[in-house]
């Protein structure tokens, strides 16, 4: 598997990822994200990472 950044690798094709592709005729991919205390899967078709940092702070902040 590759890693993406620690903690979550990005899995081979997987019978999920298959039968969504076949499904609705896209190439999809599965994520496998492990964190301290569980394990979560995630299957996506396109995926958009955007950093907020300034925005998360403010969140935080009770903005």
């Amino acid at each position: 598997m590759d890693s993406l950044y620690p903690g979550a690798k990005l899995r081979p094709g997987t019978a999920d990822t298959d039968a969504w592709s076949a499904r609705l005729g896209r190439p999809f991919h599965e994520a496998m994200i492990e964190a301290d205390g569980h394990t979560s899967s995630l299957v996506f078709s396109d995926l958009s990472v955007d950093r907020r940092r300034d925005r998360l702070l403010a969140l935080h902040r009770g903005r």
